[in-house]
């Protein structure tokens, strides 16, 4: 039950998105949930861990845009990068993990305002490890028209889930790298 409103608090909101860090969900092996929804602890498969991913700089973006249809909440996360040129270490590397991760990935992103954010997951769910996972929704190269254009790759990574993207409580310093 609403028993109160919400108060605007007046502080810096720096948009973009700073850090990404990817793994296998069958990597994942538990997480800890608080009370509100927080991931508070995360437990990796023995070896394994996340995979820090760098692209060129102001070019990282989070979009979760949630619904409201047939009495069901839907968010539909996605995470949209650019890397320069075109055979990039990292689009290499990226492709290799997400062959090695077919029931797909697990996203821990760091945001510009500090605060670090997991998706891919179904926070009060930790058995559940096919149906929110993060997929490669498109991996475009691109030319450019002009000679001052830039050859890139435009990659779109995207989850669905019936719950927002949850607080990584442990910040960047506990993303298991």
């Amino acid at each position: 039950m609403l028993t109160a409103g919400y108060t605007q608090a007046c502080t810096a909101n720096a948009g973009g998105v700073r850090r990404v860090a990817l793994a296998n969900r069958q990597d994942v092996s538990t997480w800890v949930v608080d009370g509100t929804g927080a991931v508070t602890g995360i437990t990796m498969v023995a070896t394994k861990k996340f995979y820090e991913f760098e692209a060129e700089l102001e070019t990282i973006e989070f979009i979760e845009a949630g619904t409201f249809a047939n009495k069901t909440t839907l968010y539909e996360q996605s995470l949209d990068m650019t890397w320069l040129p075109y055979g990039s270490a990292a689009r290499t590397s990226l492709m290799q993990l997400y062959a090695q991760s077919p029931c797909g990935l697990v996203c821990i992103h760091l945001e510009e305002t500090g605060t670090a954010y997991i998706w891919g997951i179904l926070p009060s769910d930790t058995a559940e490890d096919k149906k929110f996972v993060v997929r490669m929704n498109t991996s475009n190269r691109t030319t450019g028209r002009a000679l001052n254009d830039a050859a890139q790759v435009e990659l779109q990574l995207t989850a669905r889930n019936i719950v927002p993207a949850a607080i990584f409580t442990l910040g960047w310093a506990g993303v298991p790298l």
